[in-house]
C-alpha cells in the first residue's frame, strides 16, 4: 500500500505561504496555489528526524508517522500570490528608476536689448600732429577696432558673445554733420574753419552672435552701438605778415 504525501492545512479563515506555494483557507474551501511542491518522504519510515522534538526520530523510539514539521514563515524575497493578491508574503520595496537628466533649453531668438550687460571694446581713434591743424586744412582721423569676444551669463546660462564691427560715425564737435563710414580701419578727414578746440565723439556699430553651451552661434537681432570720446582737436589760425627778415636769417621768438 502506498502512502500519499501529507500537507498540513492551516486553521479556518487563514492564509499561509511557504517555499513557492500558498494555502488559502476560507473556511468552506481550501485553495492551494504556487509554482512548486514541498518534498515529503515516500513512506512513514523515511520521515526525517524532527529536530524540534527529541522524542521523534529514526532510532526506534517515538512515532515516525508524525507529519512533517511546519516550515519557517517566508522571509524577505519569498513571493506568494493568489490571483495577483499577496498572501502574507514579504514583498521587496519597488526600485525607483534613475531619473534621466533634463537637458537645458536655450532661446532661439536673442535681441540686442538682451546684451545690456555686455559692452564691446572701445575703438582706437588717432589724429596726426598731436591732433593739431590749421583752419581750412583737412585733418584726418583714423578709426580702428577688431572682432572680439566676451564671456558672461545670459538668461542664467554661460555664454560667449562675439562682436563684429560694421562701421563708425564720427562727430567732429563743431556742429557740422557727422561722418559715417563702413570701412575698418577707416580714415575720416574733416576741415575746421575756425580756430579753437573741438572734442570729437566716435560711435561704433557691431553685429553680434551668442553661443550657449551647446556650441551653436545664434545671431543677435538688431545692431549694438557704443559711443566713446575721440581725440580733442586743436585748430590754429595762420596769419600772413610782411617782415624785414625771415626766421631763417634772423631767428626770434615766435618763429
Amino acid at each position: 500500500m502506498s502512502t500519499s504525501p501529507s500537507v498540513e492545512v492551516p486553521s479556518a479563515q487563514s492564509s499561509d505561504c511557504r517555499r513557492g506555494f500558498c494555502i488559502d483557507n476560507g473556511g468552506d474551501q481550501v485553495d492551494i496555489t504556487g509554482g512548486g511542491w514541498e518534498p515529503v518522504p515516500s513512506s512513514p519510515t523515511e520521515t526525517p528526524p524532527d529536530a524540534t522534538n527529541p522524542e521523534v526520530g529514526n532510532d526506534g523510539g517515538g512515532d515516525n508517522t508524525t507529519p512533517n514539521p511546519v516550515p519557517a514563515p517566508p522571509g524577505p524575497g519569498d513571493l506568494c500570490w493568489d490571483n495577483l493578491t499577496p498572501l502574507g508574503c514579504t514583498t521587496p520595496a519597488p526600485t525607483e528608476p534613475t531619473p534621466t537628466p533634463t537637458q537645458p533649453t536655450y532661446p532661439d531668438t536673442i535681441y540686442n536689448t538682451d546684451l545690456i550687460s555686455f559692452t564691446p571694446h572701445d575703438p582706437t581713434a588717432t589724429a596726426p600732429n598731436e591732433a593739431m591743424a590749421l583752419t581750412n586744412t583737412p585733418l584726418p582721423i583714423t578709426l580702428t577696432t577688431t572682432t572680439h569676444t566676451l564671456t558672461g551669463t545670459l538668461l542664467t546660462h554661460p555664454v560667449t558673445v562675439t562682436f563684429t564691427p560694421t562701421g563708425y560715425t564720427l562727430d567732429h564737435g563743431d556742429n557740422t554733420a557727422p561722418t559715417h563710414t563702413a570701412d575698418n580701419p577707416a580714415t575720416v578727414s574733416h576741415t575746421y574753419t575756425a580756430r579753437g578746440q573741438y572734442p570729437t565723439t566716435v560711435t561704433t556699430s557691431y553685429t553680434a552672435t551668442v553661443t550657449f553651451p551647446d556650441g551653436i552661434p545664434r545671431p543677435v537681432r538688431g545692431t549694438i552701438t557704443t559711443t566713446t570720446p575721440g581725440p580733442t582737436i586743436r585748430i590754429l589760425a595762420a596769419h600772413t605778415a610782411t617782415v624785414r627778415t625771415t626766421c631763417t636769417t634772423t631767428p626770434a621768438p615766435g618763429c
